[in-house]
C-alpha cells in the first residue's frame, strides 16, 4: 500500500507542476500580447499623428520658418498630439524669449495651427553699428542692422555689454 500512496503523490505533484507551467506560459503570453498591443498603438500614433502641414499666424517680426524651427526642434515635436500637449498652457517665454504666448490647435492628425503672440518691441538703442530692440521688461529681443521706423530710438544712454535675450 505504501507503494500506491507514493505513486498517487507523484501523480499529484506532476499535475501541480503541469498547472504551474500552464500558468507561467499564460502569463508570458499575456505580457507578450500586451507589449505587442502597446507597440502597435505607439506605431499608429507616430505614423498617423505626424505633422505635415503647419499654419503659423500672428508673427510680424520673425519668420514662420524660424518660429517653426524653434517650436519643433526634434522628432517628438513633429507629432501633433505631443506638440499640442507641450504647449497646452500657452507659456513659451523660457524656450522662445521673443514670444509671450502660443496657442496650438490640431486641425487634423497631420495639420496644426499655431497662433503666436510676439512680445512688443518698445524701444531701441544704437550699439556698435547695430540696432538693439527691447521689450517692456528691458529684455533685448533683437540685434540687427535693420531699422524699424515705428520703434523709438533711445539716445544719450551708454550701454555696457549687451547680449540677446538678456536684460539691458
Amino acid at each position: 500500500m505504501g507503494f500506491v500512496e507514493e505513486e498517487q503523490g507523484t501523480v499529484m505533484d506532476g499535475g501541480k507542476m503541469h498547472r504551474r507551467r500552464r500558468r507561467k506560459q499564460s502569463r508570458i503570453k499575456t505580457v507578450v500580447l500586451s507589449a505587442a498591443v502597446i507597440a502597435a498603438v505607439l506605431a499608429v500614433m507616430v505614423i498617423l499623428f505626424r505633422i505635415r502641414t503647419v499654419e503659423i499666424t500672428g508673427n510680424e517680426h520673425y519668420s514662420t520658418d524660424y518660429i517653426q524651427e524653434l517650436m519643433m526642434p526634434d522628432f517628438l515635436s513633429q507629432n501633433s498630439l505631443y506638440l499640442t500637449w507641450k504647449y497646452r498652457s500657452g507659456a513659451v517665454e523660457e524656450e522662445i524669449p521673443f514670444l509671450s504666448a502660443v496657442e496650438v490647435k490640431m486641425v487634423s492628425p497631420f495639420h496644426v495651427k499655431i497662433q503666436v503672440y510676439e512680445k512688443k518691441l518698445i524701444g531701441s538703442f544704437h550699439y556698435q553699428d547695430q540696432n538693439i530692440y527691447f521689450d517692456q521688461k528691458g529684455v533685448i529681443l533683437e540685434q540687427t542692422q535693420e531699422v524699424y521706423p515705428d520703434i523709438p530710438l533711445i539716445t544719450g544712454v551708454e550701454l555696457g555689454e549687451v547680449a540677446i535675450y538678456q536684460k539691458i
